[in-house]
């Protein structure tokens, strides 16, 4: 019988939290002492808490995933009081395509956080300034946008960028009962809808953005516009930033063992069990033909168009910027996945940047495991590149910077 299937469920499930609780607070005093002197830290160039950071983090998304952690997604306001609005499903007119492909899957109310207070309806705003519409990281199984979670990066962002406000979206998780794909396409659906229609904000004024998970969200909001967009009248945003973006769960469903090999695993917090919960829970129920799909798409495949990037690059009027980080095990994932958008049309306009010696997401996890610096580093070059390509034409933006 596998692990999983004991410590997914009670008893198993706390017998296994308190011996990971024992057994990682043992080993906390052994990873001080080995980080003290830097040259046994996974990065040299650390300091002493990112090391240690970045190794406790590891621990707990390892054993996070082995016991299948539940994160509730209230719908209620909680500390973040009047910030916390929820967003009524979009009119089903903006759904088409593989958002309605799967029967058990409908649109919901979706529940959002605005930083650093909630924009209102007919509110007089910088029109010179923009709103993101943000989703956050988690591998589609943990996290919910509310400050706890996505406080750092919007705080990052309303600091360094041109952004007035931040709407970050609670999407459904894919762990909960039927809440797989395309539930977390449809709640993007509903709340960039919600800022176009109800807030009345310009499609020209709002930067969509998302890290990791979120990231992957993010392009499949902007495929869907490629694909239905003047089919269901929706306009296409003004930029979109991709923060470490989980490209390919695909990959990570088919591929076990892919993170612990790749020359970038001892410098990042990622796990294989992690990506392969977070793939197994995401996977579709339905079949699907797509244009750009070789052969019929068979039911709970994650090679998927609107699911795996890196196979299936797309046009994009929106410009996209993609970022890494240089020592995360996504690196070389990203780096091709903006190349094959490079090639596959000549009307992309898409950048890359790449953060030295940050792991994954660190605009998620900055403050906690002491990347700040690189956090605010890469909401400042998301911020030129966004300058560029809503002031004036793009050139010379096309080359990598490293």
């Amino acid at each position: 019988m596998p692990l999983t299937s004991l410590t997914a469920h009670q008893p198993g499930k706390a017998v296994w939290t308190l011996i990971a609780l024992a057994f990682n607070a043992a080993r906390l005093p052994l990873w001080m002492l080995l980080f003290l002197p830097s040259r046994f830290r996974q990065n040299p160039k650390w300091t002493f808490r990112q090391a240690l950071g970045v190794r406790a983090l590891r621990a707990f998304l390892w054993n996070s995933s082995v016991v299948k952690v539940r994160v509730p997604c209230s719908l209620l306001p909680g500390a973040e009081k009047s910030r916390f609005v929820v967003c009524e499903p979009a009119s089903s007119q903006y759904f088409t395509g593989c958002t309605t492909q799967d029967e058990k899957i409908k649109p919901g109310q979706v529940g959002a956080t605005w930083y650093p207070k909630p924009l209102l309806r007919g509110e007089d705003r910088a029109s010179s300034r923009f709103v993101v519409l943000h989703f956050h990281g988690g591998a589609y199984v943990i996290g919910d946008g509310r400050t706890k979670d996505a406080g750092f990066a919007a705080k990052t962002f309303l600091n360094e960028t041109d952004v007035e406000y931040v709407f970050a979206a609670q999407y459904r998780i894919a762990s909960a009962k039927d809440c797989r794909f395309p539930a977390q396409l449809q709640d993007a659906v509903t709340a960039y809808c919600h800022l176009l229609f109800e807030l009345n904000i310009p499609a020209s004024r709002i930067v969509v953005s998302g890290d990791s998970a979120g990231g992957h969200l993010v392009l499949g909001l902007l495929r869907y516009l490629s694909d239905h967009g003047a089919e269901v009248n929706l306009p296409d945003p003004a930029c979109a930033w991709v923060w470490s973006g989980w490209i390919s769960p695909h990959l990570s469903n088919i591929s076990p063992g892919s993170a612990s090999r790749n020359p970038n695993s001892a410098t990042d917090y990622i796990t294989d069990a992690f990506g392969e919960w977070g793939s197994s829970c995401l996977a579709p129920n339905f079949s699907s033909l797509h244009p750009e799909a070789d052969e019929k798409i068979s039911k709970s495949s994650l090679n998927h168009p609107y699911l795996d990037f890196h196979s299936y690059p797309f046009r994009s009027k929106t410009p996209i910027w993609f970022v890494a980080g240089s020592c995360e095990v996504l690196l070389q994932l990203i780096v091709t996945t903006y190349e094959n958008f490079r090639k596959f049309s000549p009307e992309n306009r898409v950048d890359l940047e790449i953060i030295k010696e940050a792991p994954h997401d660190f605009l998620l996890t900055g403050n906690i495991i002491g990347f700040r610096d690189e956090a605010v580093e890469g909401a400042r070059r998301a911020n030129t590149y966004l300058r560029s390509v809503t002031d004036g034409p793009s050139d010379g933006m096309a080359a990598a910077r490293i």
